[in-house]
Order: C-alpha cells, then sequence, then structure tokens
C-alpha cells in the first residue's frame, strides 16, 4: 500500500479546537478527533494510520501533512460561508414585510373571513364582546355605543361610535377608521 491510496476526510471544527479527521483506506479507517493546527497532534494521527496500514510515518506526513491542514482550511471556509448564507437568510426573513406582500401572501379563505366581519353589521359588538371576554371592565353605560353610522365627511366605509356619558351630556362623534377622522365630530 501507499501513502496515495489514503484519503483524508476533515469535519468543520465548529467553534472547537478540535475537529474530527478520518484516514480511509481499502477496508480500513482510522478516525480520530485532533487540532490540525497542532503538529504533535497530526504526527500522532498519522503514526497510528501507519501501524494499521504498515507504511511509514515519514511517508504519510510528506504526502498527507499539507495537504491535511489545505483541507481542513477549505472546509472551515466552506462551514463559514454556509453559516453567513444562513444568517443572512434568517435575517431576511425576519425583516418585516411591506403590507402588499403580507396581504399577497394571505390565504384567500382568511382574506374572506376578515372582509365577511368587517361588512358584518355586528361588528362593533363583536368587538365589544371580545373586549370583555379579555376582561376588560368598567362602566357598561360609558361603554356601550349609543348610536353607531357611517362616516358622512369622508366616505361610506368610516363607521362613526357615539358614546353616552360626556362631561356636557353631548354625543360626540369617531370615526374609528383613519387618523384624518379620529378627532370627535360633533353632527
Amino acid at each position: 500500500m501507499t501513502p496515495e491510496e489514503i484519503t483524508l476526510n476533515v469535519a468543520p471544527k465548529d467553534g472547537k479546537s478540535t475537529r474530527l479527521v478520518e484516514a480511509t483506506w481499502g477496508s480500513g479507517f482510522h478516525r480520530d478527533r485532533l487540532n490540525t493546527d497542532n503538529a504533535e497532534s497530526r504526527r500522532r494521527f498519522f503514526g497510528i494510520v501507519a501501524e494499521r496500514t504498515g507504511i511509514l510515518r515519514a511517508e504519510l506526513v510528506r504526502v498527507h501533512d499539507i495537504a491535511l491542514i489545505r483541507l481542513a482550511d477549505e472546509i472551515d471556509a466552506k462551514a463559514e460561508e454556509a453559516a453567513r448564507l444562513e444568517a443572512e437568510k434568517q435575517t431576511a426573513s425576519a425583516q418585516p414585510r411591506s403590507r402588499e406582500e403580507l396581504l399577497a401572501a394571505m390565504p384567500d379563505a382568511i382574506k374572506a373571513e376578515a372582509l365577511a366581519l368587517l361588512e358584518s353589521p355586528t361588528l362593533l359588538q363583536t368587538v365589544l364582546e371580545d373586549i370583555g371576554r379579555l376582561g376588560v371592565a368598567g362602566e357598561r353605560e360609558l361603554g356601550q355605543p349609543s348610536t353607531w353610522s357611517v362616516c358622512p365627511a369622508f366616505c361610506t366605509t368610516h363607521w362613526l361610535l357615539s358614546f353616552k356619558g360626556q362631561v356636557r351630556r353631548e354625543k360626540a362623534m369617531w370615526c374609528l377608521g383613519w387618523p384624518a377622522c379620529s378627532r370627535p365630530k360633533r353632527f
């Protein structure tokens, strides 16, 4: 058997000082964890391989020592590149997406359910019941809408709520849809 018939396989360090190195030949192999940056570790590894194969250790070191170092460096570079790409991928997936992208990715069934809820004549009552289920407590009369209608100032999709119990006992109207409508409007 010649030193060239031996194949070396190297695992990445993954932040550790040692790595898994395997020498294979014919039907035999030797596997060990070693520091490929340490000459003594490499010599010990090649000594065991030499005993098992009958090849002189000096021949193994001459043929494979530098090759082992280069192979280890290549494997580490590939592992670092793969980790960098994975980190970029995770960062990109964690980036907030635009409303249009989120809406396009949303299943049609969920869109239809949301639209049905928004068009429901009992939307405000549903919201109030959900708030009650969350444990919000308080004045029932102040928290109940006394009237609700469509915003005449902007368009027909902005709902207005009128709450009882204002300081001057007047009805104050709030649009629930847009910032431009967020101030009380008296009618």
